[in-house]
C-alpha cells in the first residue's frame, strides 16, 4: 500500500487538552470550529501515531495518507453499501471546505515489522495529548517527521502491508475518489487512521424502523416468527451471543433467535435480506441508527403515541466473521457495523487546497 507523510493540522492552542468544544464544532462546520478562535497551522509534515484510550481499550495506530489508487483498486477495500444522498452531502461538504476533518477508519493484520516500528517511535517525546470528557476517552499523539523513520514504515505499507479493510468512513472514500476522477486532482489521497484488527472493538448496532400508523403490526410480528424464535421480555434486554437480536416491536419487546441463518452470514446481513418478507419496504418511513441501548430504548418510549416502530439490536458481530465476510465480498446494510476506537472530528486534519502537489508513489 501506498502511503505519504503530510502537512498535519491539529486544534489550536486555546483548547487545551480538553477537546470536546472543539471536535464538536468541527464536525458540524469546519469554519465555525476556527472562529474565534486562531486556525489551526500546520505542523512540520510528517505521520502522526495516534494512541485512543477508552475504558479497557487502548488501540494504537498511525494517521497518514493513502493514494487514491489503493482505494480504486481495491486494496483499501470497503465493506458497506453507499447511501446516494449521503454520498452527494459528502462531495459537497469536501469541495466546500477543501479539508479531510475526520480520518477514515482502516482495520490492517497485525504484522511485526509496524508493531516494533510504532514501539521504537512512541519511546520519543509525547508531541500532544487530548482528552474527551463526552465520550471518556484520551487521544495521545506523536508526530513522526524523522525522514529515515517515514521512508522506514513507508517500505513496510508498500512491501508488507498488502490490504486494509475500512471500518468506518466510506462515504469520505467514496466521495474523494468520486471528486479525484471527475477531475479534481487534489483530492488525490485519502487521510486514513490505520489500526491493527486486534486493537478494534466492534459494538452492537441497533436500527429503528419508523412505519407508516396503517400498517398491520399483527402482521410484521406474524411474519417475525416465521424467521425467529420469539421469546416475549418484560424489559429490553440486549442479545448476548451470535443469531440473537432484540426485537421491538410498537411497545412490546422480544429476544429473537434466527431459525435459519446460513453459515458465516453475519446478522446484520441476512437480517437485510429478510425485510422485504417481514415489511412492506414501502410502509417505511425512515430509517434511525440510534449508538446505544439507551437511546433505543427511549426512542421507542417516545414514539408509542405516533408511527408504531420496529426496532432491532443485534448482537456485535465477531471480528474474525467480519472480516471473514469482507474477504467473501459479502456485503453489509449500509451503517451496520461501528468499531471502537472512535475517532474524532479536527483531532488531525488535512487541507487539500494550501498544499503543494505530493509525490506520486
Amino acid at each position: 500500500m501506498q502511503i505519504n507523510s503530510f502537512p498535519v493540522l491539529l486544534p489550536p492552542d486555546p483548547f487545551g487538552s480538553e477537546i470536546d468544544d472543539f471536535c464538536d464544532a468541527a464536525r458540524t462546520q469546519l469554519s465555525k470550529a476556527f472562529l474565534p478562535f486562531k486556525k489551526p497551522q500546520p505542523q512540520n509534515e510528517g505521520l502522526i501515531i495516534l494512541e485512543v484510550i477508552t475504558d479497557n481499550l487502548t488501540s494504537v495506530g498511525i494517521v497518514c495518507l493513502t493514494n487514491i489508487n489503493d482505494y480504486q483498486e481495491n486494496k483499501l477495500q470497503i465493506h458497506e453499501d453507499i447511501i446516494g444522498p449521503k454520498l452527494k452531502k459528502q462531495k459537497e461538504y469536501l469541495i466546500k471546505q477543501g479539508t479531510f476533518i475526520k480520518p477514515i477508519l482502516a482495520a490492517i493484520e497485525d504484522h511485526v515489522a509496524l508493531t516494533t516500528w510504532l514501539q521504537i517511535e512512541r519511546q520519543k517525546p509525547m508531541f500532544k495529548t487530548f482528552h474527551s470528557l463526552k465520550r471518556q476517552q484520551i487521544f495521545n499523539l506523536w508526530l513522526v517527521d524523522d525522514k529515515d523513520a517515514i521512508l522506514e514504515v513507508k517500505e513496510i505499507f508498500n512491501t508488507k502491508i498488502t490490504r486494509a479493510i475500512i471500518a468506518d468512513g466510506h462515504h469520505r472514500s467514496a466521495a474523494c475518489k468520486s471528486l479525484f476522477e471527475e477531475g479534481n486532482t487534489q483530492f488525490s489521497h485519502l487521510l486514513t487512521a490505520y489500526f491493527p484488527v486486534s486493537q478494534l472493538k466492534i459494538l452492537t448496532f441497533h436500527r429503528i424502523y419508523s412505519l407508516y400508523k396503517q400498517t398491520d403490526v399483527n402482521l410484521v410480528l406474524s411474519n417475525l416468527s416465521l424467521h425467529f424464535e420469539l421469546t416475549k421480555l418484560t424489559d429490553p434486554l440486549l442479545p448476548t451471543s451470535k443469531n440473537e437480536v432484540l426485537i421491538g416491536l410498537k411497545d412490546e419487546w422480544y429476544l429473537g433467535i434466527f431459525k435459519n441463518i446460513p453459515p458465516g452470514k453475519p446478522d446484520v446481513i441476512y437480517i437485510d435480506e429478510l425485510l422485504p418478507s417481514i415489511i412492506d419496504v414501502k410502509n417505511i418511513v425512515n430509517i434511525q441508527y440510534p449508538e446505544d441501548a439507551v437511546s433505543i430504548l427511549s426512542f421507542v418510549n417516545e414514539r408509542k403515541d405516533n408511527n408504531p416502530v420496529l426496532a432491532l439490536s443485534f448482537f456485535p458481530i465477531p471480528k474474525n466473521d467480519w472480516v471473514k465476510a469482507v474477504k467473501d465480498q459479502l456485503f453489509f446494510p449500509p451503517k451496520s457495523t461501528r468499531f471502537m476506537p472512535i475517532l474524532r472530528s479536527g483531532l488531525t486534519m488535512f487541507d487539500f487546497k494550501n498544499n503543494t502537489p505530493l509525490p506520486k508513489d
